[in-house]
């Protein structure tokens, strides 16, 4: 009941305590535009082929360990790529 009523208003939530369900409507409802702003863990970043304007790190850290260049790099390219955002 939270998720959809964050949806409605233009909101969402992305992480691995979703349900395979949950994440499929936040991944379609973002793809359609319906999602202005959506937060997430790296469980977003890490192959999911979505438009985003920009990326916002709340910290360097993928649970206790550092984030890796790598890791940096996926997570940041998800940000104006062309031909995905307008």
């Amino acid at each position: 009941p939270r998720l959809e009523a964050l949806l409605r208003d233009g909101f969402a939530v992305h992480n691995t305590s979703l349900s395979e369900g949950e994440r499929q409507l936040v991944e379609t409802a973002f793809g359609a535009g319906l999602v202005r702003v959506l937060c997430a863990t790296s469980s977003l970043a890490a192959g999911v082929n979505l438009p985003v304007r920009r990326v916002l790190f709340w910290s360097l850290k993928k649970g206790v360990s550092s984030m890796t260049a790598t890791d940096f790099r996926q997570m940041a390219g998800r940000a104006g790529r062309t031909g995905m955002c307008d």
